[in-house]
């Protein structure tokens, strides 16, 4: 499924490792795990609204979102987040449904908003 396979784009975009990290990791944890939800959430709702799926699969859409994105993406091992969190999150929620439907279509070429890129710090 093409869907899945655009999971495993955002994980990668949205973390870097690093032996250190800041002190507020549950903060980290909480801002890692929002930003999970507001990518499934985004790719779940435009997939309705581009007629990828039908509006009684969008809730398992933002299921496979979620299990896909946790499997590249461990929240529990986040430490911090970068600058551009905040502007990230913006970034993700003003993104037109066009363009989100064009990053589930075509991943590699698309990709996330720059503000996105490597946002988590993981343990």
């Amino acid at each position: 499924m093409r869907q899945t396979r655009s999971f495993a784009w955002v994980a990668l975009g949205l973390c870097f490792t690093a032996a250190c990290g800041g002190d507020d990791e549950d903060s980290a944890v909480d801002k890692c795990n929002t930003l999970q939800t507001t990518v499934c959430t985004r790719i779940a709702d435009c997939s309705v609204e581009g007629g990828l799926i039908g509006a009684s699969e969008r809730d398992a859409a933002y299921d496979d979102c979620s299990s896909g994105v946790e499997q590249g993406l461990d929240c529990s091992n986040a430490v911090d987040v970068s600058s551009s969190y905040d502007t990230c999150i913006d970034d993700l929620n003003g993104a037109t449904c066009d363009t989100v439907v064009a990053f589930i279509q075509d991943p590699e070429n698309v990709g996330l908003p720059d503000s996105c890129s490597e946002v988590i710090l993981l343990e």
